[in-house]
Parts: structure tokens; sequence; C-alpha cells
């Protein structure tokens, strides 16, 4: 037991330093922060190329490409169902 309890220390100090170094590395951001990030993000010839993008997060159509995001588990990115949903014959 005294063992077990050494390695469960052990694990736990392990994590605690793993949380410290990420929170020291990876900065934790308001969603203010983050929408003043996500311009720098854009790709230069995105303005050219995108001229408008409906986000059902918001409810509105939006023309700044860096408020076209999708959510990770949006069906048509991850299952491909944005082909299939505008290739019907």
């Amino acid at each position: 037991t005294s063992a077990s309890a050494a390695s469960a220390s052990s694990s736990s100090s392990a994590a605690s330093t793993a949380a410290l170094l990420l929170a020291a590395t990876v900065p934790v951001l308001s969603a203010a922060q983050v929408h003043a990030r996500l311009p720098a993000a854009v790709h230069p010839k995105a303005r050219d190329s995108y001229a408008a993008f409906y986000s059902s997060w918001a409810g509105c159509i939006t023309t700044d490409p860096a408020a076209m995001v999708l959510p990770m588990d949006d069906h048509m990115v991850h299952r491909g169902h944005g082909v299939f949903d505008t290739a019907h014959m």
C-alpha cells in the first residue's frame, strides 16, 4: 500500500507539473481576446476568395473571413456530408 500511495502521489505531482507547464505556454483568453486575434490568422487571399458565410452559431451571414469558422464536430467537415448535400443527382 505504501508503494501505491507513492505512485499515486508521483502521478498527481506529474499531472500538476504538466498542467503548470501547459498554463505557462498556452494562454487562457477571454472571448474578446480570441476575437481580437482571429484576423491575424486569416489567409491573405481569403478576402478575395470568400464573399460571405452563414454562421449557424451567430445566426447571420458574415463577410469577415476571420468569423468564417466551423465547429470541429460539424458533420459537413469530419464526415463529408457537405459533399453529399451538394452533389445530389
